[in-house]
């Protein structure tokens, strides 16, 4: 794993703090693809997981598993570069060392991404975790900006779906439930509520053909965009496996389902 100097890290936070340096992005390859459905997307990218705390930072995804771990996001594209992961890194730091601040400062990119998004008659939306799942943040950015849409992804299934019983997720944030390789019967449950839509990894090399049906939910391909508002609830997003020899290696021992699983359905 790449290691950084501690005081460029906290440097870097505090630019991102002082709003010396933007905290998001619209640059990512997966956000990007969904411009040609009429929306933009703009999102945080934070170090997943512990990857911050050595410089300062906290657990931002506090289910993730073990495989899932192993065979992160942070290890794909252009996440694997030094400084890719020295800015996630930097910007998780920030958000612990002040998040009243970091959120203060991400509203104001958001209300200048609105206005210029709509100025070029394109929908805004807003997905805040792009490899963290922090739904605190989600919920709080959603009910601040009530006339966009929110949408992220999440391995906190008894939290979110207790935010559903009582009626607390606003109308505008859409939120995918992801599988893995420890917590299938509780997500499996949530599922057949067809209240969210789910999120599962196959084995799949790109472009190559992804399950017509999960365990009997219907799939659709994930990878083609990543507006998964649009995505009917009790269905899969079905996205391919990526990232790193390594990090297929760890995900292909349990994380990502293979062909041979009786789950899988053609």
């Amino acid at each position: 794993m790449l290691k950084h100097n501690a005081e460029a890290v906290t440097d870097k936070a505090r630019r991102y703090l002082s709003g010396k340096l933007k905290i998001m992005t619209e640059n990512n390859h997966k956000i990007v693809l969904n411009e040609v459905l009429g929306y933009k997307t703009i999102g945080i990218n934070l170090a997943p997981h512990k990857r911050s705390t050595p410089y300062g930072g906290a657990n931002l995804c506090k289910n993730a598993s073990p495989l899932c771990i192993g065979g992160c996001l942070q290890e794909s594209g252009h996440n694997i570069y030094s400084t890719a992961d020295l800015a996630r890194i930097a910007r998780a730091v920030a958000f612990t060392m002040d998040p009243f601040k970091f959120v203060s400062n991400v509203r104001r990119e958001i209300d200048s991404f609105i206005a210029r998004t709509r100025r070029k008659g394109l929908e805004p939306t807003c997905r805040p975790n792009l490899l963290s799942d922090l739904i605190g943040l989600t919920l709080q950015l959603a009910r601040a900006y009530p006339s966009i849409q929110f949408c992220d992804y999440t391995k906190r299934i008894g939290d979110v779906l207790a935010l559903h019983d009582r009626g607390e997720v606003p109308s505008n944030l859409s939120w995918g439930l992801s599988l893995s390789e420890i917590n299938w019967p509780t997500w499996r449950d949530a599922m057949s509520r067809s209240v969210f839509w789910g999120a599962v990894v196959f084995d799949v090399d790109k472009g190559a053909d992804l399950p017509s049906t999960f365990d009997g939910l219907q799939c659709i391909d994930g990878d083609l965009h990543d507006a998964r508002w649009l995505t009917p609830k009790g269905t899969v997003a079905a996205l391919r496996l990526k990232g790193t020899n390594k990090a297929k290696e760890i995900a292909r021992k349990g994380f990502a389902i293979q062909r041979e699983d009786p789950r899988w359905n053609c």
